[in-house]
């Protein structure tokens, strides 16, 4: 009789938690996610760790966390990545829970391609003693990964003209130099009398003042552009886009080495849905960081025309000593954009990283870089080209 009754009341408890499964597995059972590092660099490894804490009496004989992963994070071991038909990697973790019991799990991974990555929310399968019933809860993590990527050698590629000042002087009105005089003029009265030149007044047996120079500090904006044919939607060259983030990357990375006030300016519809970022020029500390994110997060969409970003970015930072524009398509607007850029700015460049064959209508002025095909050559005109290997 004690046995028969046993048995009843364990009938009886099975029943009822089977019954409330899927309310008792998932209280007071935490689960969390981190990476070591945030900001990564093409082929680096990064570990993933999964903290999961059964705050509980009730034990979890078998529990299954199941997330999805980008195909490019490569796992080691028996997480080795196993597609599925949209090209989606499949995460997995079996274990099973004591009552207050934590599990660490730490996978290592390499990060394969370039870009922003949000890990998605495991969902957590809770399976009891018998099999008889299931729950599942998804667990959210706000865990994000940039993936730079990898930096190319362009030693070869001088950034700024040289200046013993350390400024250049500019066509446009910035600022006079006190320290560079390139001449003398007439004295009017609203001219200072620290301004006269006494030698060459002394010589004409007039009043002149010396005539400085306006200059500009060196500084530097980066405009990167996904467009790769004439319908920008059309024949998207993913190749050429990829370039054109590594060179602007390596320009990065180069010009703050040199301590140069850098922006950056990307015209993709990016993952935040912006139309385009813009990073106004500066040497703060947070700055590269602050670029390398914005590259990282670069897509092949094109939102906002380049022609119009550059105009705008013409007027915005008139003090900016270089603009270099990378593009895979010189379109027609663009093209007359940045002619009539030159005329007003210090120096622009263009780094083409598809082949055009329009480059002869850029003013000879501007220096224009050819860069596909594993190495690349620069230009100021169609006639003379210097090949520089990568």
């Amino acid at each position: 009789m004690t046995v028969f009754a046993t048995i009843l009341i364990l009938l009886f408890i099975t029943a009822y938690v089977t019954s409330k499964w899927q309310k008792i597995a998932p209280k007071k059972f935490e689960l969390t996610r981190h990476l070591d590092k945030l900001r990564v660099t093409v082929d680096d490894d990064v570990t993933v760790t999964t903290t999961m804490v059964n705050k509980k009496l009730t034990p979890l004989p078998w529990i299954s966390v199941f997330t999805f992963m980008p195909p490019s994070f490569v796992f080691e071991g028996e997480n080795s990545n196993a597609l599925t038909a949209d090209r989606m990697s499949e995460y997995k973790i079996v274990t099973s829970f004591l009552f207050y019991e934590q599990v660490k799990r730490h996978d290592k991974f390499n990060c394969t391609k370039r870009g922003y990555y949000k890990l998605e929310a495991p969902i957590i399968t809770f399976g009891d003693l018998f099999g008889f019933s299931k729950a599942e809860k998804v667990y959210p993590t706000d865990v994000a990964l940039y993936v730079y990527p990898k930096r190319l050698p362009l030693e070869s590629f001088k950034l700024m003209p040289n200046s013993q000042q350390g400024a250049m002087s500019v066509k446009r009105w910035i600022m006079p130099d006190p320290i560079q005089a390139i001449g003398t003029r007439a004295y009017t009265h609203d001219d200072s009398f620290n301004m006269i030149d006494w030698k060459s007044s002394a010589k004409l047996g007039a009043l002149q003042v010396k005539k400085m120079d306006h200059t500009s500090d060196a500084s530097m904006m980066i405009y990167l552009d996904v467009q790769t044919s004439k319908m920008h939607w059309n024949e998207i060259d993913r190749n050429a886009i990829e370039k054109g983030v590594e060179v602007a990357a390596s320009i990065v990375h180069d010009a703050f080495s040199q301590r140069i006030p850098t922006g950056f300016c990307a015209n993709s519809v990016d993952a935040f849905m912006r139309n385009a970022v813009v990073i106004k020029p500066a040497s703060v500390p947070n700055q590269k960081m602050q670029i390398l994110d914005a590259i990282a997060m670069v897509t092949p969409f094109r939102g906002v025309p380049m022609e119009r970003l550059i105009h705008e970015g013409a007027l915005q930072f008139h003090s900016v000593s270089l603009f270099v524009i990378i593009t895979p398509h010189l379109s027609d607007e663009l093209i007359l954009e940045l002619n009539r850029m030159s005329k007003q700015t210090q120096k622009v460049k263009v780094i083409l990283t598809k082949k055009a064959v329009n480059t002869s209508r850029l003013q000879r002025k501007i220096e224009c870089i050819h860069v596909y095909e594993d190495a690349f050559y620069m230009s100021k005109d169609t006639e003379e080209k210097e090949e520089i290997r990568v």
